[in-house]
């Protein structure tokens, strides 16, 4: 009996301890909103400290997922990342989708400029999740991912190739076929010419030609209307 009413002390500890390290996580977004920093911060410390030692998993997520918010408001783009890929782990421990899209957003944002193509992949997985549901919160942060994204210098932005070319060997093809469309265009359709060009073998000419579409290869023609 007295095992029972033991345990059944520290497990109402323990969801009290969760319930207050809650109350200060939902306060720290409460100022992140208002920009009052500094509360932010101690409301946090203390939420971080009640849920490690109430053992939360689901806790622990929530707050490393503020931290990480608070991180980023501040430009600590490498402490972000740092709290925001163990808020991920615990996220898919628990197998908590919503929490872990959250996360994915906010990741987005706090790697791009140090790991783009990472970046990408995430926020892909962030639009795939969100796609028409109403959730404002989520695509707003989604939004900023992608300004971030977007606002990349060049060198960076071409890396990532938009993410529809994921493989080098497929942006090498892509930048053959543009390359081979481009030539024939000046050459006004004649392959040989285009090939001259580009200083090619016939031998590429060929396999080349069979996978550019045949509009590209007569730029010169029209399509006749059908009437």
């Amino acid at each position: 009996m007295k095992e029972y009413v033991a345990r059944a002390i520290e497990t109402g500890a323990r969801v009290r301890s969760t319930q207050i390290a809650s109350t200060y996580e939902i306060k720290a977004r409460v100022h992140l909103a208002r920009r009052e920093w500094d509360k932010a911060d101690r409301a946090l410390t203390t939420a971080l400290e009640i849920a490690e030692q109430a053992n939360s998993q689901s806790q622990k997520a929530d707050v490393r997922r503020t931290l990480g918010r608070y991180y980023l408001s501040q430009d600590r783009d490498e402490d972000a990342a740092a709290v925001l890929w163990e808020a991920l782990d615990l996220a898919q421990d628990l197998r908590a989708t919503l929490l872990e899209t959250e996360i994915k957003a906010l990741l987005a944002q706090a790697i791009c400029a140090s790991n783009p193509v990472e970046a990408c992949k995430l926020l892909s997985d962030v639009e795939a999740s969100i796609g028409s549901r109403p959730l404002a919160e989520l695509r707003r942060e989604s939004q900023n991912a992608r300004r971030r994204i977007n606002s990349l210098d060049q060198e960076q932005y071409f890396i990532l190739s938009d993410v529809k070319i994921p493989l080098l060997a497929d942006a090498k093809i892509s930048l053959l076929k543009w390359l081979w469309a481009r030539a024939l265009h000046r050459a006004r359709g004649n392959a040989r010419d285009a090939a001259s060009i580009l200083g090619v073998t016939p031998t590429y000419i060929r396999k080349l030609t069979k996978v550019i579409p045949r509009d590209l290869l007569r730029p010169g023609k029209k399509r006749s209307k059908r009437k």
